[in-house]
């Protein structure tokens, strides 16, 4: 699969069939394209989203042609991503794609656009756009284009782009033709968020009004809960601090989608945490934490977990600030592990946790971190030379991060301060790549070791993970590592020796 989609990976397990009564798909359209049918189903039409997810699994059922079954499973993401289930979202996607080939341009270009749709729910805007340039080159369908020039829009009014209103206006206009209503209605709430940047709230609220005129008309309520979301936004943009809140916890009410729930729920604490109301802001951050946990909404759970880590080590709360910087790290490298990127949410609680272990080295949970996490996968097919500089610039920014000078940090290190220096120099070359989560995990659970031992410990265990990964062939180990066959026995001997 393209890299640049690699976050769709699919999973190898085919996806349960549905409910075996036949029920009628509630769906009124002119067009007959299949890609088409499946995206105005896709949107839920006077459906709830656990209905529209059977509807689209019965069309499993019978159905053999593989670009059509790839245009359901993409409608069947959109339900995963209405559910809050981002990561089965991105697996479906993937196994849509991967059942294409040049033949199913249209199908193709179907997939990408919710591809496209997908990675601007999860903040990843540059990767959105590098695919959406794609679709030009792959179909001639009006419908397909009109809605890539829409997605394209949309990004400009994220951008804080000016003069794309009007652009929006009439790219609308093609969807009310068609009686897309979704569509329309998403478009109307746009061009809402696009006059609010540009501080013309009536306009604003003319647009959000027009919006919900059509979801309540046609029952699209996943779509009234995102509009009165960003009424709520609005009303704090004009100062209006409880009306904010009252239009947000109306948001929650309303809401199908358990993101939405935990969403807005995580914005009113936000809100409160700009008052600095330390108590009512993790209330909320509570609230929207159970609803994600319960439902499995992964994606929010490092935010949210991120930030009542912080907040409660604000206000002295050590253990729990260490179970939610231990949740949150945990969620993070899960989503990790199904290609989703270190960024936001994701790196700041991947970089929050063995901070605060350093801070506070008797609240910890380390020891139970999964063992699969402590297996050095980023190792593999590096270097000895490179393997250590990775770890030991990693060491350094970690204690140096949460040292309050660099002696403190070196005297953690437990080292002579020319040594400092002379292992800083060596590693230059790796102090700007992020670090492992494995490598974070490990300083985790040995920081309180010295230097020495330290480095002993973490070359023994890797080592010791690339033997096995390398079928115990120590000659093959010396080749990958670039050493030297009677180094590589040392490096073996040394960690039989540790372990």
């Amino acid at each position: 699969m393209d890299p640049l989609i690699s976050i769709f990976k699919p999973e190898e397990r085919a996806l349960t069939s549905g409910p075996g009564d036949q029920v009628s798909v509630d769906i009124s359209t002119q067009n007959t394209r299949w890609v088409e049918f499946t995206a105005h189903l896709s949107q839920f039409n006077r459906l709830t989203v656990p209905e529209t997810r059977e509807q689209l699994e019965l069309l499993l059922k019978n159905e053999h042609d593989p670009a059509k079954l790839a245009s359901v499973y993409t409608g069947l993401s959109r339900c995963y991503v209405g559910e809050g289930d981002f990561i089965r979202a991105a697996d479906i996607l993937g196994q849509a794609y991967s059942m294409l080939d040049d033949s199913d341009r249209d199908t193709q270009a179907f997939v990408l656009l919710e591809m496209v749709a997908f990675l601007a729910i999860i903040d990843n805007h540059d990767k959105s756009l590098l695919v959406l340039n794609n679709i030009p080159m792959l179909t001639k369908s009006k419908y397909l284009l009109n809605l890539a020039k829409y997605y394209r829009l949309v990004h400009l009014v994220r951008d804080n782009k000016k003069n794309v209103i009007y652009d929006l206006i009439d790219s609308a206009r093609y969807f009310e033709e068609i009686d897309s209503y979704g569509t329309l209605a998403y478009h109307y709430k746009n061009i809402g968020n696009a006059y609010r940047v540009n501080r013309q709230f009536d306009e604003a609220m003319t647009y959000y009004q027009r919006g919900i005129e059509i979801v309540e008309e046609h029952g699209l309520n996943h779509i009234k809960a995102a509009i009165y979301h960003d009424i709520g936004m609005w009303k704090f943009h004009q100062g209006d601090f409880e009306g904010s809140i009252q239009t947000l916890l109306q948001t929650e009410s309303i809401a199908d989608s358990y993101f939405t729930r935990s969403f807005a729920l995580a914005n009113i604490a936000y809100l409160y945490l700009h008052k600095t109301l330390l108590d009512l802001s993790i209330d909320y951050f509570k609230r929207s934490l159970d609803i994600a946990v319960k439902n499995g909404v992964i994606f929010l759970i490092p935010g949210i977990c991120y930030y009542l880590g912080t907040l409660s080590e604000k206000q002295k709360d050590l253990h729990s600030a260490e179970k939610y910087y231990h949740q949150a790290y945990l969620a993070a490298n899960e989503l990790i592990d199904h290609n989703f990127e270190c960024r936001g949410d994701i790196k700041r609680a991947i970089q929050a946790y063995v901070p605060f272990l350093i801070r506070h080295p008797h609240q910890t949970q380390a020891e139970s971190l999964p063992r699969n996490k402590m297996e050095f996968e980023f190792a593999v097919n590096k270097t000895f030379r490179e393997i250590r500089g990775i770890f030991q610039s990693s060491l350094f920014r970690r204690v140096l991060q949460n040292s309050a000078s660099k002696t403190e940090g070196i005297k953690k290190l437990g080292l002579a301060q020319r040594t400092f220096y002379t292992v800083r120099e060596r590693t230059a070359g790796f102090q700007d790549q992020p670090i492992p989560a494995e490598v974070d995990q490990f300083i985790a659970k040995y920081h309180h070791l010295p230097w020495k031992e330290i480095n002993q410990k973490f070359e023994a265990l890797v080592v010791s993970y690339l033997y096995a990964t390398y079928d115990h062939n120590k000659k093959k180990l010396a080749e990958k590592l670039n050493i030297s066959y009677p180094g590589v026995l040392q490096l073996t001997a040394r960690m039989k020796s540790s372990l």
